[in-house]
């Protein structure tokens, strides 16, 4: 695990706000993204510089960029 990355354990002793957040891997192409659920971390909201609301096209299965907070 990272250094820019909390531990559950660690966000709890702090008792901050946090984040399970998953990779995304952009589609060559096209502007849209695969989400990876098996690549799950949890960020402490501190060290959140956006929060980034992505829209499900079940269509065609990816996600895109829907509003940056």
């Amino acid at each position: 695990m990272t250094s820019d990355v909390d531990s559950p354990e660690k966000a709890r002793r702090h008792r901050t706000m946090q984040y399970v957040c998953a990779s995304l891997a952009p589609v060559p192409g096209q502007a849209c993204y695969e989400m990876n659920l098996w690549e799950q971390f949890v960020v402490d909201s501190g060290r959140m510089d956006r929060e980034v609301i992505l829209e499900y096209n079940p269509e065609t299965r990816y996600y895109y960029v829907y509003h940056i907070v």
